[in-house]
């Protein structure tokens, strides 16, 4: 198959192969056997059981956003042969959006944009919602000339339902928190260190409204997401091989 992943033969991959295996071992078969695709499709209707939410959902959704040819071609086409910090198969994050239907969206580093672009495009197709980001431009990155402008993928016509804050989450996160009130939904995706992770989830979830998410991108990074939700006394979802995880309040 065409999203067939490559075998796995350095150390790393084995190890996270293994590790896999122990927690979800229909993830490893389906990734192994149909491809990356298909395994993430259904661990989204694993999440979705997770957080109380209705299954019959994620397909329609899938397909709303694999079938939006206006936003895959301003997305593909702004985004060009550049593949820095991207999510893998950022429509877990359209799916999220589209079935918790938020008003208030924070999210912590934004790089592209591509994962703002899913979110915003479930915002618009949900008729409701704004998203506030925080992003400290990679100095290194822009010398490079390969990213032009923080969030520079976004389609023009869905940023009237964004709002880019430029800076550091810790100068920036409490004041903007302050500013808008309670949030639906909490995305980390800055700097992926220990301590600075924790202090987002923590700051986040104070201002998080019962039944909202904390969502995090490269989780496994080290320990601070499994940890906070230790902390916090809750479960976790992660979607294998993407790097997400999942928290409810």
């Amino acid at each position: 198959m065409a999203n067939r992943p490559p075998i796995l033969l350095n150390s790393y991959s084995l190890k996270e192969g293994m590790r896999i295996l122990t927690k979800d071992p229909i993830a490893l078969f389906n990734y192994v056997n149909q491809g990356i695709q298909c395994s993430v499709d259904r661990q989204l209707l694993q999440l979705c059981n997770f957080l109380g939410w209705r299954m019959d959902n994620v397909v329609c959704y899938l397909n709303q956003i694999r079938n939006n040819g206006k936003f895959q071609d301003t997305v593909k086409s702004r985004l060009g042969n550049i593949n820095y910090g991207q999510v893998i198969c950022p429509e877990v994050l359209y799916v999220i959006v589209r079935e918790l239907s938020p008003y208030q969206v924070v999210e912590t580093g934004v790089s592209a944009g591509v994962s703002s672009a899913y979110i915003l495009q479930a915002l618009e197709d949900n008729g409701k919602g704004k998203l506030y980001s925080i992003d400290l431009p990679n100095i290194a990155i822009k010398e490079a000339h390969t990213v032009d402008e923080t969030g520079f993928v976004i389609p023009d016509y869905l940023r009237q339902r964004w709002s880019l804050r430029v800076g550091k989450s810790y100068d920036l996160l409490r004041p903007l928190l302050a500013e808008i009130g309670n949030i639906d939904m909490f995305l980390h995706d800055s700097e992926h260190t220990y301590n600075t992770m924790q202090w987002e989830y923590e700051v986040a979830w104070m201002s998080l409204d019962k039944n909202g998410l904390i969502v995090s991108h490269d989780i496994n990074d080290n320990s601070a997401f499994c940890d906070f939700a230790h902390c916090v006394k809750r479960k976790y979802k992660e979607i294998f091989f993407t790097g997400i995880g999942v928290i409810k309040k």
